[in-house]
Order: C-alpha cells, then sequence, then structure tokens
C-alpha cells in the first residue's frame, strides 16, 4: 500500500478515508496516525487536520500545545504554498484565539492581535470571502474597539466591522449597530441603529432579536408595534431563549399583540420553566399545577416547579413551599 511505503499524499487520502469511513469503518485513531505521518512528510493540508485532533481529543489525548505547534508549522509553510487565501486565514487565525483565551501559550493580547492580523492580510489574498474571512475582519474590529493588544481605534474597528458585515456575520452586524446607538465612533443615530440590529437579527443574532422586541414595544428608534415585538420576540423564544419565552407567556395571557390564548400562555411559560429556566415561570406554573388553572390540578408537579424556583432564591415560591408543608402536616 502506498501509504505504508511512505507516500505522503496517499498517507493524507488514508486519514481521510478512516475518518469520513470511505472503504473502511471510521477508525480516529488511525485517522489521526495516518494525518500526523502526512504532516510529517510535509503534506500542508494535514496540518489542520492534526490540530483539529488535538483540540478535539479526537484519536488522540486533547493537546493545547501541540495544536499550538502544528498551527506555527501551517502559518509558515502555507505562506510557500498556492493556497486560497481563505484557506492560508485558518491557522493564524486559530493562533490568535489560542493566545487571546490562552489555550496551549500563555495569554498575550499583542500577539493575539498579531496573528489576527495575519489571517486578515491572507484573507484579502483571497476575494471568495471564505467562512473565517468575516471572522478575522471581526476580531480585528474588536480588538481596535475594546483595546486588546493594540491601542484603542473606533474608526479602524468600524472600517472593519463593515468588512465583516458585508459578508453577513451577525456579530460585526450587531457591534454596528451598537455603535449607532450609543454613538460610538459614529454620530449616535437610533434609526440607523436598528437597520443594523435589524440585520443582525435576520443574520441569526439572539441579542439582537431581544432589543428589536423591547425597540417595537417601546417605539426606540421606530413606531411602536406590538405585534411586530411579538414576533421578533417569537424569533428568539423558538431557538430556547427563556426570557423570550416568558415574554411569549406573558403576551399571550394578557393580549399584548396577539389576541388573548391561554393554551398559547401555559404552552410558553411551560418551556420557560423547564430546567434551568426562568424562577418566575417556574413559580407560575407551580400555581397553575397547584390550583388546576388551565392544567389538570398536581401537586407533585406543582412541589416540583416551586422546588426549582425556590433553589433560585424566589421568595413567593419558598413562602408556597412552607404553605404545602403545612398542610400536609
Amino acid at each position: 500500500m502506498a501509504a505504508e511505503q511512505n507516500h505522503a499524499p496517499a498517507q493524507r487520502a488514508l486519514a481521510c478515508c478512516y475518518k469520513s469511513g470511505v472503504g473502511v469503518e471510521v477508525d480516529d485513531k488511525e485517522a489521526f496516525k495516518w494525518f500526523l505521518k502526512a504532516g510529517e512528510n510535509g503534506v500542508v493540508r494535514a496540518y489542520c487536520s492534526i490540530t483539529d485532533c488535538y483540540e478535539e481529543g479526537t484519536g488522540v489525548a486533547k493537546d493545547p500545545v501541540g495544536a499550538v505547534k502544528w498551527y506555527r508549522k501551517a502559518v509558515e509553510a502555507e505562506e510557500h504554498e498556492d493556497l486560497p487565501g481563505c484557506l492560508k486565514s485558518v491557522a493564524p487565525y486559530c493562533l490568535g484565539q489560542c493566545y487571546e483565551h490562552g489555550i496551549g501559550v500563555e495569554k498575550d493580547a499583542v500577539e493575539a492581535f498579531k496573528w489576527y492580523r495575519k489571517s486578515a492580510e491572507f484573507e484579502e489574498q483571497d476575494d471568495s470571502l471564505g467562512c473565517l474571512s468575516k471572522v478575522a475582519h471581526y476580531q480585528l474590529g474588536r480588538c481596535y474597539e475594546d483595546g486588546i493588544g493594540v491601542e484603542k481605534d473606533m474608526e479602524k474597528a468600524i472600517a472593519l466591522y463593515r468588512i465583516a458585515a458585508a459578508s453577513r456575520m451577525r456579530e460585526a452586524l450587531y457591534r454596528l449597530g451598537r455603535c449607532y446607538e450609543y454613538g460610538e465612533g459614529v454620530p449616535a443615530n437610533m434609526k440607523e441603529a436598528v437597520k443594523w440590529y435589524t440585520d443582525a437579527a435576520y443574520a441569526g443574532s439572539q441579542e439582537a432579536r431581544l432589543l428589536l422586541g423591547r425597540y417595537y414595544d417601546e417605539g426606540i428608534g421606530v413606531k411602536k408595534d406590538a405585534a411586530a415585538a411579538l414576533e421578533w420576540y417569537r424569533m428568539t423564544a423558538h431557538i430556547g431563549d427563556a426570557a423570550a419565552q416568558l415574554i411569549m407567556a406573558k403576551r399571550y395571557e394578557e393580549g399584548i399583540g396577539a389576541k388573548k390564548n391561554e393554551r398559547e400562555a401555559i404552552k410558553w411559560h411551560r418551556k420557560a420553566a423547564s430546567y434551568r429556566g426562568i424562577p418566575e415561570a417556574q413559580f407560575i406554573m407551580g400555581m397553575r399545577y397547584e390550583c388546576g388553572k388551565g392544567v389538570a390540578a398536581d401537586m407533585q408537579e406543582a412541589r416540583y416547579m416551586y422546588e426549582l424556583a425556590a433553589s433560585s432564591g424566589l421568595v413567593g415560591a419558598q413562602e408556597a413551599l412552607r404553605r404545602l408543608d403545612g398542610q400536609a402536616s
């Protein structure tokens, strides 16, 4: 077999087979073994596969230091390889993350900034704007805004956010909205802020969706519209945000932005009350189960909900438990 005869491209190909289960059973250990052999034989496209294995502990014990070592090898080699800029940007970007968060190396903000900048330079060599392209520009913008490894410079931060936002990166869109809301580096302009928050929300930003719900509720930067507010909260609630779920429950309970609907109110209260949910929702569901309001009376379930809420320090739930204990005695 070519791989066993030290043919480097065949070694990487075999590693990919073991990783994906092509022609053989999936075997992470074998995949790592052959990725490592290919990397040691100079196959640059194997380097990031090796770092992934070390970072995730796939086929080998987790080893952040080992990951950093191979990211460095990738940076050194990729400068001379005929690879798209979006691929060359991966290793320096990951080194930036390692230095910023102290993964496999000592935290060093200056080094983090240096590697983010290197990643962005590679990205600019490629017009395709791959997945990490927008991330590197965003991270550089964040460094300039927050003073991470470089002096604060909002003008540069906003310019970089705009580049990332052009590829619909939600974090960059959200930060631009915040800049316009608070007048950071640009004149404060709530209508412009709402425009950027709206783009961020459609790109998947939960924070932006919650903000838009409140802004439509209160008429901040937009005309008051309870129905529109409800739809922004709904988008967030469907993703599993307990705070938005509680808001949805209250809206259906009170008929704000939609007709009163006890069944919908209970549905959203129940979601918001789930384990690690909102204590207020847990308390409300406890009362519903205790009194049989909209649900079948169930003292065992009522106690469970009160206990969840009480464990978070909600006084009303603690009092409800004492009342139930008194009734039992």
